[in-house]
């Protein structure tokens, strides 16, 4: 039931700055909660703020099993139970998902739960095609960038029933849309650019143009609509000083 922060890592670059037995070791361990007597299932950390985690718990017997804390890099964190209408029972995997710091997917011992605002307290059961059997683990792929056709999937590891899968928070539209995209020839230049860049795209037919922007996260963050543009070989002006 402890829950320990390890800190410093990503400046542990040599054995000196790493090693805990050395004088001049960096990495910096403290327990930061103890959630007394409880076993700690999973730990998810908001891949879009890192002060926001949140913390399962196992046993039977108990009224909480679900805590979030949003000052997790403070000395002494606050975890405040989000266990609302629940079931009582363990909890063994949770997610936030990349697109929404609000939606938290859970892996409990009767199946998924999910939230779309945990303060709330408000949960729905989400089990359609896996049932109410236990989730041990939840994983959301987040590496890579569009066209990656699984980019933003979630995947969740049964206990009995195998591996299951949904694209609901893919943030894209499936292989029709992406097929659209490859029937045509699509260059980007210059790549890097930090002001405009210039899309030059060959079009088999007269085409609405609309181009969307999305970030490593899979979220929109510019959407530009170019109007009628004629088939054949055409370039866009694409003004980007406005991201990051």
């Amino acid at each position: 039931g402890k829950l320990y922060r390890v800190a410093n890592i990503a400046l542990a670059y040599n054995q000196e700055r790493a090693d805990i037995s050395e004088s001049t070791c960096i990495i910096a361990t403290s327990m930061i909660y103890d959630f007394d007597g409880r076993i700690i299932t999973s730990i998810a950390v908001d891949p879009n703020n890192s002060e926001h985690i949140v913390v399962t718990l196992g046993n039977y017997g108990n009224s909480d099993y679900v805590f979030c804390t949003e000052n997790a890099l403070d000395e002494m964190p606050d975890f405040t139970s989000i266990q609302g209408n629940l079931p009582y029972l363990p909890v063994y995997s949770s997610l936030i998902e990349m697109n929404s710091s609000d939606r938290i997917i859970l892996g409990t011992e009767d199946g998924i739960y999910t939230t779309d605002n945990a303060m709330s307290g408000q949960w729905s059961k989400n089990q359609e095609g896996m049932g109410g059997v236990p989730i041990f683990m939840l994983r959301q792929q987040r590496l890579g960038q569009w066209p990656i056709s699984n980019y933003g999937v979630i995947y969740a590891a049964t206990h009995g029933r195998g591996i299951f899968e949904t694209r609901d928070f893919v943030g894209f539209d499936d292989s029709e849309e992406l097929k659209a995209v490859n029937g045509n020839t699509l260059a980007i230049y210059p790549n890097p650019a930090s002001t405009s860049t210039m899309l030059k795209t060959r079009l088999e037919n007269s085409s609405n143009v609309l181009v969307n922007v999305y970030d490593l996260q899979g979220r929109l963050v510019k959407s530009v609509s170019y109007g009628q543009i004629d088939a054949g070989e055409r370039e866009l002006k694409l003004d980007i000083q406005d991201l990051q």
